[in-house]
């Protein structure tokens, strides 16, 4: 206690400053390893007292002395170290926050942000914050609106997301992860509003630039805290909240809603036995139909006019989507299967019409038939003699798996469902399926994907058998992949 006294007394000289900062930093040591000193200085008006007198005029500190700024980082780890895991000592530093948030939006400014002399100042004082809320709801609920709910310019945890510093970006994570953990509903219905918005597009953009980290770095460790607040946010049925925030008028699909889904692909690749998909997924089926909707149509037009420079604008993000969505209704299909009964997307795959009459394997099929003019199969090194754009699949993020991936589902779709199977008859989708029954070079596995697909289209269906029986094949590739003629045979 008494060097706490001495500590913050009046530090008006710079040996002064430095002789506090000193004597806080031997006590910060003490602190952080002894619950008991917490609770004792916790019980000392004189503490909060001099640490409200000092965080209500440190904005006046001059951050470019050194003696100062020292002093200033190590009031931080006190404070920071005074109030971990100490709920009565978070409830009495909850006050200084609003200094503290403010001397943060300041080292958040454009010629802070990124200063060496600075960030570890950054660092430790959103430690602090993200100290003074873990685990306490009731303090996280009162923080979160005038703290956070603010515009991107007022918003520290954004403006402070825009570090470099992988250290800042780190504490952000945690800060958030923190605060989602203590005060769940509050938290995640945020994330869908116009203020949340923001603050989910910044997190949504660090998360991508540390997606390609190598394995056990900080970069890697901050990406799997940051993908650890979205997974908790997609067991809260968030979803389809945070896609329609993350939408832009006019536009089939975001950059950001692009990354959500790839987290939800991981997330759906593994989710845990305690999470049901419930129908709030239900959503991917349409979002997916109609941008199969909308690639044909671009494909269509790209194939009538034989110009790709549209192809290349229009369907960058639009490849990547379809994969992604295509993959994670499959996944909630497969899941839903093992478990019969309890299964509201894969019913709504089967029921639901979303588009001019067409439900989802009737879409599934038209785009199949037309990706089949847009994408020649590639076969021993050579593609088949059908219309070709150079640059359309240029893109190895594209379409490299796209009919795989389509031809999975629909696989997964007639499963034992007899009326499925009749609809991809009726709508002449036997023969497109057939048709991917063929080496493709620029998709692997595709032909036993499509031969598992066309098994399960048979399977105790006697009317697509006979389809089947009446197609006779017009030609043979020889060895020298030349198509030779069937003598006899009528293509039909």
């Amino acid at each position: 206690m008494e060097i706490f006294r001495s500590a913050t007394g009046q530090f008006k000289k710079s040996d002064d400053q430095r002789e506090y900062a000193s004597a806080l930093d031997q006590l910060s040591k003490s602190l952080a390893s002894s619950e008991t000193l917490r609770a004792e200085l916790g019980q000392s008006e004189d503490v909060w007292k001099s640490l409200t007198e000092f965080w209500s005029s440190a904005e006046q500190l001059d951050l470019d002395d050194e003696a100062a700024s020292g002093l200033l980082l190590s009031f931080t780890k006190f404070n920071r170290n005074l109030v971990g895991g100490n709920v009565s000592n978070q409830n009495r530093s909850f006050p200084n926050l609003l200094p503290i948030c403010g001397l943060i939006r300041h080292l958040t400014s454009f010629g802070l942000i990124n200063d060496s002399k600075t960030l570890p100042l950054l660092r430790m004082m959103l430690q602090l914050v993200a100290n003074n809320l873990t685990l306490n709801e009731q303090l996280v609920d009162r923080f979160w609106g005038p703290f956070v709910q603010l515009d991107e310019d007022n918003s520290f945890l954004v403006r402070s997301n825009q570090s470099k510093d992988i250290g800042v970006s780190t504490v952000v994570f945690i800060l958030v992860r923190n605060c989602l953990h203590a005060s769940p509903i509050q938290i995640s219905s945020y994330f869908s509003s116009s203020t949340g918005r923001k603050l989910a597009l910044s997190l949504l953009d660090k998360i991508d630039t540390l997606s390609e980290s190598e394995h056990d770095t900080p970069e890697d460790r901050a990406f799997d805290i940051g993908y650890r607040i979205f997974e908790q946010l997609f067991q809260l049925h968030s979803t389809h909240a945070l896609w329609k925030s993350l939408a832009a008028s006019g536009e089939p699909v975001t950059p950001a809603q692009i990354i959500l889904i790839k987290l939800l692909d991981v997330f759906l690749q593994d989710f845990p036995p305690s999470f049901s998909p419930s129908t709030e997924l239900n959503f991917l089926i349409p979002e997916f139909c109609h941008i199969c909707v909308y690639t044909e149509a671009i494909m269509q037009d790209a194939l009538r006019t034989g110009s790709d420079s549209v192809v290349d604008s229009s369907l960058s993000l639009v490849y990547q989507a379809l994969v992604l969505l295509c993959q994670c209704i499959l996944s909630v299909v497969l899941k839903e299967q093992e478990k019969p009964g309890s299964d509201p997307l894969t019913q709504q795959a089967k029921t639901d019409v979303p588009f001019e009459g067409k439900g989802l394997p009737e879409t599934i099929i038209a785009l199949l038939r037309q990706l089949d003019l847009f994408l020649p199969r590639v076969m021993h090194g050579k593609p088949l003699p059908t219309v070709r754009l150079e640059n359309a699949h240029s893109d190895p993020s594209g379409f490299a798996y796209v009919k795989r991936d389509l031809v999975r589902l629909l696989g997964a779709l007639v499963y034992e469902d007899k009326p499925i199977q009749d609809r991809v008859r009726e709508c002449d989708g036997i023969p497109v399926v057939m048709n991917l029954c063929v080496t493709d070079e620029r998709n692997p596995y595709l032909r036993e994907h499509a031969l598992f697909t066309l098994r399960n289209l048979l399977h105790k269906n006697v009317e697509n058998q006979k389809v089947v029986d009446s197609i006779r094949p017009s030609g043979t590739w020889d060895e020298e992949g030349v198509l030779r003629d069937v003598p006899g045979a009528i293509r039909k």
